[in-house]
């Protein structure tokens, strides 16, 4: 096998991924723009309160089934596992939860990665509910939940698009580097 690609765990892929993070926030908010509005007239103008902490706890539990899911996804296709790590940027400003295996091949990668993406694609799907029955609070909880979804999916949808890319194949393996117990690298392995 022909190694293509190294992916080193520092501060620079760090800011790439937060940078990326909130490009795909900031997408999804200018997605609204072209979304499927209410049909009652005038129902933007209402003035709606959403006590944001239920918001905020189902932001928690989302990043929890997300994470689940990868897992799930480990599980089923027998991935070795090595560790769960807390990406830190400057060792101090918690980024994200990054599950370790030792090795998975291409094929494996993107499912796992990829798995999470059914609550995107739920959030959607009561958000165009919410819209089609005039739900003002469900619209801007469903939508919100689905930016921030996506926004924190952005490592492994770059991570896909990134695999394919180097890869050009879908014959190859994910190798990790873990040096002192930390991951402090990928490298990636085609045929």
């Amino acid at each position: 096998m022909k190694k293509v690609a190294v992916i080193k765990m520092d501060t620079r892929t760090q800011l790439i991924i937060l940078a990326a993070s909130l490009s795909f926030l900031g997408l999804a908010f200018i997605q609204i723009i072209f979304m499927p509005k209410p049909l009652r007239p005038g129902l933007c103008c209402e003035s709606t309160e959403i006590d944001l902490l239920p918001v905020f706890a189902l932001m928690l539990i989302t990043i929890a089934v997300h994470e689940i899911l990868h897992l799930i996804g480990f599980k089923l296709l027998k991935v070795d596992l090595a560790k769960v790590e807390l990406i830190k940027m400057f060792k101090v400003i918690p980024l994200g939860i990054m599950i370790v295996y030792r090795e998975i091949s291409i094929v494996e990668y993107i499912i796992v990665a990829l798995l999470p993406q059914v609550l995107t694609i739920a959030f959607l799907a009561v958000f165009l509910h919410a819209v089609a029955n005039t739900d003002v609070v469900l619209i801007i909880i469903s939508y919100t939940l689905y930016a921030l979804h996506l926004g924190a999916s952005s490592g492994d949808l770059c991570g896909v698009a990134y695999t394919l890319f180097k890869a050009k194949s879908l014959k190859g393996k994910w190798v990790s580097i873990i040096k002192e117990g930390k991951c402090t690298e990928f490298h990636l392995y085609v045929e």
